[in-house]
């Protein structure tokens, strides 16, 4: 059985499992409705029902708080340093010793605790316990209100607290735990079940993890340990289709670009974007890094069009909170439309994002990269306030 079809099969499972809870709580409204209320029409049944909805979406979000939660307190059980928590578009970062707040949103994810594993082999690093940190919490909770439920006589009440935090809880749980690869994005199971299969696997996560905790606090290249980025430059990229090392090659990329190595750079992304079954999300990314090249390079029209897509389109917009977003525009607008207005508000954009975004290293390669076209001569740059 190859990787594509082994994938698809552990999705499905995934999602007919989650589709169990939703039959129960079915079954268990009915119930209540029976048990409290008796026979209602139809406007009280589905008043009844969208609010039993609504509260169940309340739920949800408490549990992608508590799931993150889980993350955190494995990771610190298990020696992780703490790093950034994301809920929504809110992170907490530490930042001079202090805890301050930042934004930015992740397309696919409510969440996300990131932390930095602690010295290790690179291919022995402990993974398990921080990745299951977060649907334990959310079995713990939901298991705590089922039990609850269970003890208390049938009201709203206990329905509404216990029995849809339960539901949703369990939900969560199966959603995170089981492995499944869908929407451009990979769930804790599945990086729990690549990892414990492939040491090469584990190397390229700890790699990331310990990459995105020195890239979240420097701002410059210089910054950064020469030992991390010799090892993710050597790293043998054997199957990028890997999440952990289609993740790594795409960080190897934007060092390239911040060491001024375009061809290097471009040819990473190419590779990304060529390869068949590299994760959705890395294949924008890619697609996006190829479009900056060309406009900064070439700028051959009928090139722009083939990469500029409309699902392109759709990706910017959707990570528009992103500098390297910005970056990309400013090219744009800049190398192709020739709009400098345009332009100016893209790098104004940029700028704006100095104390707002978490990660500092890509802040700084995306305004490093406009000064150093400024150095190179690149057309009319120099009319633009940088």
């Amino acid at each position: 059985m190859n990787e594509k079809t082994r994938d698809t099969i552990l999705t499905i499972i995934c999602y007919l499992l989650s589709l169990l809870p939703f039959v129960w709580w079915g079954r268990e409204m009915a119930e209540i409705e029976t048990l409290l209320y008796g026979e209602l029409d139809t406007g009280q049944s589905m008043l009844f029902y969208g609010g039993s909805l609504l509260v169940l979406l309340i739920w949800f979000s408490i549990h992608t708080i508590f799931h993150e939660f889980g993350h955190l307190i494995a990771g610190l059980l298990t020696g992780y340093r703490f790093v950034s928590f994301r809920v929504g578009k809110l992170v907490l970062v530490k930042e001079n010793g202090k805890l301050t707040t930042k934004k930015m949103t992740l397309k696919g994810t409510s969440g996300q605790c990131l932390m930095c594993p602690p010295p290790s082999k690179p291919e022995e690093m402990e993974d398990t316990w921080y990745l299951l940190g977060g649907p334990l919490a959310n079995m713990v909770l939901a298991s705590l209100s089922m039990y609850l439920y269970s003890i208390f006589t049938y009201t709203l009440a206990t329905y509404i607290v216990f029995f849809l935090g339960g539901i949703s809880g369990l939900i969560c749980c199966i959603m995170n735990l089981f492995p499944m690869k869908a929407g451009g994005m990979v769930n804790d199971g599945y990086n729990i079940f690549i990892t414990g299969r492939n040491a090469h696997a584990k190397a390229a996560l700890y790699y990331c993890l310990t990459a995105n905790a020195q890239m979240s606090e420097k701002e410059q290249l210089s910054d950064i340990s020469e030992e991390l980025l010799s090892g993710i430059k050597e790293f043998s990229y054997e199957d990028i289709t890997n999440v952990g090392e289609g993740n790594l090659f795409s960080l190897c990329s934007l060092i390239y670009l911040a060491e001024g190595e375009y061809e290097a750079a471009e040819a990473c992304s190419r590779r990304l974007f060529e390869t068949e079954g590299v994760l959705g999300l890395f294949k924008y990314e890619a697609q996006c890094d190829l479009l900056y090249h060309e406009l900064i390079g070439a700028c051959r029209q009928e090139e722009i069009k083939k990469l500029y897509t409309k699902e392109l389109k759709k990706y910017i917009n959707q990570t528009s909170s992103y500098p390297a977003r910005k970056m990309l525009m400013f090219a744009y607008y800049h190398c192709c439309k020739k709009d400098e207005m345009q332009a100016t508000r893209e790098l104004c954009d940029l700028k704006a994002l100095k104390d707002v975004y978490p990660v500092r290293f890509d802040y700084g390669t995306a305004l490093k990269e406009v000064e150093r076209l400024k150095a190179a001569g690149h057309p009319d740059i120099g009319k633009l306030d940088l």
